[in-house]
């Protein structure tokens, strides 16, 4: 240990910062945080040239966690602004800010795995991380400007404070993460204060301890409660210039309404039959044998399975919910991952630590018993390596907007000029963060006519056609749309533009001389 951290909160972090570098840009579900961040970054007072006035969203989200990411990137960006004199691009600005957010959730996950290491030792601890690591959705989402990825640190310093049986801050915590960013951590504080009640029931508890357990739940909660919307509803009241509860609003469109089925609705079982093995990999056949060893333990309140219960409960509670994705169920993953720990811990106890003595003949059969335990534990991890590497990737290949928008920067910097950037562009990767000072751009839509766009000198469009003898094709961006893994088979060598196939998706138009309004 130095300082408080040690080599595995290093592999958190390190893969955390790979993941920002290789792959900075955003989609459309983080715009709302990034751009607000930006605006905070750049504009700070001036409320009139905030992005959310012209571009609002479907439903309002809260300015507390761009305001605490901007309060935390400013000391940061600012000195390396004048330091290295990167006074144009604000790209760099991005890094910072992405960087700031994966560290702060690194921090959330370090903390979590320190409560681990107390609760149910240090060597799930370190499987516990050597997991994550090789997983891919969890880290790359931790510095991701998602309302979830906001309310994953607060829920992961809530897992750990309940694992220190501290249950009034872990309940703050949660709570906070209600209020705040996501009112759907009410279904796993639910399934957590169920499980709760139900141990404490089980354990022989008289009737006078179970309704101090209520009353004293009740009450912690109502104070939290009362201090987060207060809180929330102040700060984003000042920024939205009216009074509201934006998680309010979003609960009442997406539950009240039904209205988030309008974006795709999956079958009940989706999440556990695609979300979690995608995310989870090889801790998907692992965890169950986690969970398994927890009814064994001693320790009734601290067990395995207690712990893993109430996320296995919102996970089914969250399917009965027709639209689904995974960052939905982000809070879970960890979890389920702490079970994984257990298990190959248990794997590697029985089966590669423990001898047998006193029969002759044993050493062999126990040491084929130790190399295929080593070899199934190994396999696990570099499987998931592998499937993360696949992952990668694909992602690697998905932010044709922002790549677009960099390479018209790059190539064309001595004449800045005007850029029009369709809703296609727009969702895959362009920002304020990526714009440069000098240029001007425009996002407007339902411009019906090529020659309308003759005001914009470049235009970043899906569809080239449509400004034929307007515009010129000067640059193609590609997307990923398959994998063929069988590719590198046939060829016998991996060529990644034959495994990874793409298809052209955003194209760099410049007006003709000829052009004008």
């Amino acid at each position: 240990m130095f300082g408080g951290v040690d080599r595995l909160d290093c592999a958190l972090a390190t893969l955390t910062f790979f993941y920002v570098v290789a792959c900075p840009y955003t989609k459309v579900e983080e715009s709302f945080n990034l751009q607000a961040t930006h605006d905070l970054l750049y504009h700070r007072a001036d409320l009139s040239q905030y992005d959310h006035h012209d571009f609002p969203g479907v439903v309002p989200r809260t300015f507390l966690g761009p305001l605490g990411l901007s309060l935390l990137s400013s000391p940061i960006w600012t000195t390396f602004r004048f330091a290295f004199g990167l006074q144009t691009s604000k790209l760099w600005a991005l890094y910072v800010v992405r960087i700031v957010l994966g560290l702060w959730n690194c921090f959330a996950v370090a903390r979590f795995r320190r409560a681990i290491d107390s609760t149910f030792g240090k060597d799930v601890g370190a499987a516990f991380t050597m997991i994550s690591c090789t997983q891919f959705h969890l880290l790359f989402y931790m510095s991701r400007t998602l309302p979830n990825v906001f309310a994953f640190g607060l829920v992961m310093f809530g897992f750990a404070s309940m694992l220190e049986d501290r249950r009034d801050r872990a309940i703050g915590f949660f709570v906070a993460a209600i209020i705040f960013f996501r009112c759907d951590v009410a279904i796993l504080l639910f399934s957590i204060l169920l499980v709760d009640l139900l141990s404490v029931a089980f354990a022989g508890k008289n009737v006078a301890s179970i309704m101090n357990w209520f009353w004293r739940t009740l009450r912690t909660g109502l104070s939290c409660t009362c201090i987060a919307l207060t809180l929330t509803v102040v700060t984003d009241s000042y920024f939205w210039r009216r009074w509201l509860w934006p998680e309010g609003e979003v609960f009442y469109f997406n539950t009240i309404l039904n209205k988030s089925s309008e974006w795709g609705v999956m079958p009940k079982h989706w999440y556990f039959s695609s979300a979690l093995p995608r995310s989870l990999l090889s801790s998907y056949i692992l965890f169950p044998l986690g969970v398994l060893d927890g009814f064994t333990c001693c320790r009734f309140k601290r067990s395995m399975a207690l712990f893993v219960l109430p996320s296995i409960l919102f996970v089914c509670l969250y399917s009965l919910l027709p639209h689904k994705e995974l960052r939905f169920i982000f809070y879970a993953i960890p979890v389920f991952n702490v079970s994984a720990a257990s298990g190959m811990v248990k794997i590697y106890r029985k089966v590669c630590v423990k001898q047998e003595d006193g029969v002759a003949g044993k050493d062999c059969w126990h040491l084929a018993k130790k190399v295929f335990g080593l070899c199934l534990l190994l396999g696990c991890l570099l499987g998931n390596v592998c499937a993360s590497s696949i992952f990668f990737g694909a992602s690697y290949r998905n932010y044709p907007g922002g790549e677009g928008l960099t390479w018209l920067h790059n190539h064309r910097s001595r004449s800045p000029g005007s850029v029009h950037i369709d809703v296609h562009s727009a969702m895959t990767g362009v920002s304020r963060f990526v714009g440069v000072n000098g240029w001007t751009y425009s996002k407007v839509e339902h411009l019906k006519d090529p020659g309308q766009f003759a005001q914009f000198d470049y235009v970043l469009t899906e569809s080239p056609t449509f400004f034929d003898g307007y515009f010129e094709r000067i640059h193609t961006v590609h997307e990923f749309t398959s994998l063929d893994v069988m590719a590198a088979v046939r060829n016998r060598r991996v060529r990644m533009n034959e495994v990874f196939k793409t298809k052209p998706s955003v194209h760099i138009m410049k007006r003709l001389r000829h052009t004008r309004l």
